[in-house]
């Protein structure tokens, strides 16, 4: 699901993970924040990253998905994002333009 402030990083399914707390860090001078758990599951690790949130105002979609690929992310969703531009984007596409 797409945040309206936050591009998405999955790293592990959320069915795997029982989620204990987030915790900020920089990449390159830029903050994201890492979301962590416990294993629900045949695993003696005590704890893994589920996922990351960049947020939108210093991390751009590419720059953000490029990160979450370079860590291994399992799926990537930009931010949903409601300028005019974007909102005309999605209409050429759903009218096949």
């Amino acid at each position: 699901m797409p945040y309206n402030s936050e591009h998405s990083c999955r790293l592990k399914s959320p069915d795997s993970i029982t989620v204990i707390g987030s915790r900020e860090q920089e990449h390159n001078g830029k903050a994201y924040r890492i979301i962590f758990g416990t294993p629900k599951r045949g695993s003696e690790a005590k704890s893994v990253e589920q996922a990351y949130r960049y947020p939108v105002n210093t991390w751009t979609a590419s720059e953000a998905r490029a990160h979450c690929t370079a860590h291994n992310g399992i799926s990537f969703e930009p931010a949903e994002s409601d300028t005019v531009d974007d909102v005309a984007e999605k209409l050429k596409k759903a009218i096949g333009r």
